[in-house]
This record gives C-alpha cells, sequence and structure tokens, in this order.
C-alpha cells in the first residue's frame, strides 16, 4: 500500500507540473501575441503574411499613433486609422453641416449683396463659400484623344469623387458639346439590383452616347500618369451633392444642365439633369442634347 501511495502521490505531483507548465505556456504565448498587436507591424498590407494585428493596426507608420490625416493618400491605413476617417469626414463629425443654415443667397450672389438687389458681384464682394468641400486640382496633360474640354480633373474631398471637365467633341477645345441620353435599363438590371443599388450604367440594356461616352473615356485622374477607364455617367444624386459641394465654384464649365444616369419614374424616355453652377434639376427627353461629363470613384 505504502508503494501505492508513493506512485499516487508522484503521479499528483506530476499533474500539478504539467498543469502549470500548460499555464505559463499560455501566459507566454498570449503576452507574445499583445506584443505583436501594439507593436508596429512589418508586413505590407497586399503581403500574404499580413496577420490580423496587422490589418487592425496598420503598417503604414512608424508609431501607430492612428492619425488619420493622411489615410486618404495612403493606401496602407489601418482599421482603425480608416475608421477614424470615416468618423471626421463621411459620418458627420469632420462637417459642419451648420454653414448651410440660413443661406439666403445661391452661388450667383455675393456675400456682401445685401443692398446691391440683383446686380453682379463688385470687385469687393466676396461669395459665401463657408458650406463648400475642399475640391483639389489634378490635370492630365496628354489628352490622348480624349474628348474632354480639358483635362482638368477635380477631386471632391468630401465625397472622394473624381470630376472630369464636360463632353467636347474636340479633345482640348474648352467648348462643351451637348449629347444624346438614349439610354434603356431593360433588361439589364432586375428591380433588386436597382433597389439595392448595384444597377451601375456600365449594365444598362442600352447604353446610347452620353453613358457610353463616360464608360468609354480614358483619363488620368489623380496625376499619378496612368489613364483611369472606370468613369461613368453620374446619377442625379452625385451631380445635386457636387453643386452642394460648391461645384459652381470650383469645376470648369458649372453654369448648363448636365445629363444623369437617372431614369424619370413614371416615364423611361425622360432622364433627369442637373445645372452645376445654381443647382437646378429637370427632365429632358433622352433623344434632346444635353451635356455631359463623367465622374469616377
Amino acid at each position: 500500500m505504502s508503494q501505492l501511495k508513493i506512485i499516487f502521490n508522484r503521479l499528483k505531483e506530476l499533474s500539478r507540473k504539467m498543469i502549470i507548465t500548460s499555464f505559463l505556456s499560455l501566459v507566454i504565448a498570449a503576452g507574445y501575441f499583445a506584443h505583436g498587436a501594439f507593436s508596429e507591424p512589418t508586413a505590407d498590407p497586399s503581403a500574404s503574411d499580413q496577420d490580423f494585428t496587422e490589418n487592425i493596426l496598420g503598417a503604414n507608420s512608424a508609431d501607430n499613433n492612428f492619425d488619420s490625416t493622411s489615410v486618404v493618400a495612403n493606401a496602407d491605413g489601418s482599421i482603425i486609422e480608416r475608421l477614424n476617417y470615416i468618423k471626421e469626414n463621411l459620418g458627420g463629425g469632420g462637417i459642419d453641416y451648420s454653414l448651410q443654415k440660413n443661406q439666403i443667397y445661391d452661388d450667383l450672389n455675393c456675400v456682401n449683396n445685401n443692398e446691391e438687389a440683383d446686380t453682379a458681384c463688385g470687385a469687393t464682394d466676396a461669395e459665401y463659400t463657408g458650406e463648400e468641400s475642399t475640391w483639389t486640382l489634378y490635370t492630365d496633360a496628354s489628352l490622348s484623344g480624349a474628348l474632354v474640354a480639358s483635362g482638368k480633373v477635380y477631386l471632391d474631398e468630401r465625397t472622394g469623387l473624381y470630376w472630369a471637365d464636360a463632353h467636347d467633341l474636340v479633345s482640348g477645345n474648352n467648348t462643351p458639346d451637348a449629347i444624346t441620353n438614349e439610354f434603356t435599363i431593360g433588361t439589364g438590371c432586375s428591380d433588386a439590383q436597382i433597389n439595392a443599388g448595384e444597377c451601375d450604367s456600365s449594365m444598362y440594356q442600352t447604353k446610347g452616347n452620353a453613358v457610353q461616352y463616360c464608360l468609354d473615356l480614358s483619363l488620368d485622374a489623380d496625376g499619378d500618369g496612368t489613364d483611369e477607364t472606370t468613369w461613368y455617367l453620374p446619377s442625379q444624386k452625385e451631380l445635386m451633392q457636387a453643386y452642394i459641394n460648391g461645384s459652381g465654384n470650383n469645376i470648369p464649365n458649372p453654369a448648363v444642365y448636365y445629363w444623369s444616369a437617372s431614369e424619370y419614374y413614371s416615364n423611361a424616355s425622360y432622364a433627369w439633369y442637373v445645372n452645376l453652377s445654381n443647382g437646378g434639376t429637370g427632365l429632358n427627353g433622352k433623344t434632346n442634347g444635353t451635356y455631359a461629363r463623367c465622374v469616377l470613384r
């Protein structure tokens, strides 16, 4: 019996040591994981060995201070940085909508025009632009046959949309030309796709001149020397948002009506247009000539 008791006690001691060893191993593993999570990762976000912690904390800076100011220009921004950027810039946190309150004069008037009735803005009259977005200019100096009035492309920093200049029958001629917009949605998109916002103009059954013009456009949007080819005809609401964000004061040739890729709900022979200078929106028969400009996400 004493021998059995000795063996039993030794087994119990061995089990206790195994439990302690396992526990310490877990503590060490957890510490290693925590160190990796809160230290600067080394793998590029596109690398196959990038792990979960690198996706969370990112691999784009030397200190991981979660500064979101450079996320737009930095494709390596971490999830935390990107969420912070969205909060500050797209979710209302970085946009002071109160600047749109009590506005009396539209983009064709001046803030100091109170005593001047309908006269034009004088040399000392500064137009109110407090509600506008920041617009960044990029220029494609080599149009390569792109039928745009100029190579100027403006990025609306608030929406992240790049806006090309107006359609022009002669590349770089700075004289916008009208175009028809005879697209047909038809069976190109199901009702479910339309309701889910998944029916882009490239899926239309027939695309017409304005839609096809944008789908065919090859133009450098961001000044990197490479032409983008995913341009499209904007929706009515994208055009209206561009006006709200200050297109009338920032992009070339805003003061005409521009076709949208939005069809009139009760008559498929009509589509919506928007004036990017005064915000006016209305309907036009698709066979009629109206101006067009393309946008890129």
